[in-house]
């Protein structure tokens, strides 16, 4: 998994200690402090994850994590100290919510959590895969097995297994 974090907090004591959070988890970790920084450091750094308040001086926090969403490989974890935030995130499709302040132990298992979605998501995406060319495989298996034989009043199929011999006459 993709080891860099995007932490988005106004408040820079909040982003050194999750910084530090981070880095102890070893994440490669870049904080700011608004909205319009976020979207201006996030395609240079290209994060996995983002850690986001819900409050920003210059946006709303889940506006800003609508915007990114589509475009982050991984996902959002909010940080906020307001636990009523918490349904919205998830309206979003967050990852995580944490309550200030954040706390080794949590942090921890917020990120444990996290893998862990995305990893079912990756193999999710991956067995969809798998199923959809296993169907294109039947349905090709399918063409081959009967041959659609035409003649003046329509047409029918015929079971290629049915058959024991074939000869061409002219064309």
């Amino acid at each position: 998994m993709n080891r860099r974090v995007l932490v988005v907090d106004d408040e820079k004591g909040i982003r050194e200690a999750l910084r530090q959070l981070l880095e102890y988890e070893v994440y490669d970790v870049q904080a700011v402090a608004s909205g319009s920084d976020a979207l201006r450091t996030y395609p240079e750094f290209r994060p996995h994850l983002v850690f986001l308040d819900v409050t920003l001086p210059d946006t709303d926090g889940f506006t800003l994590g609508a915007r990114l969403q589509g475009h982050l490989p991984g996902g959002l974890v909010y940080v906020s100290d307001r636990p009523q935030g918490a349904l919205r995130a998830f309206d979003v499709h967050a990852l995580g919510y944490l309550l200030k302040p954040v706390g080794r132990e949590r942090l921890h298992a917020a990120l444990v959590h996290a893998r862990s979605l995305l990893l079912r998501d990756r193999r999710g995406a991956a067995e969809e895969r798998l199923l959809a060319l296993l169907d294109e495989r039947d349905a090709e298996r399918q063409r081959r097995a009967r041959l659609l034989i035409r003649h003046a009043d329509g047409a029918f199929f015929l079971r290629t297994q049915s058959i024991d011999w074939i000869e061409a006459a002219d064309k």
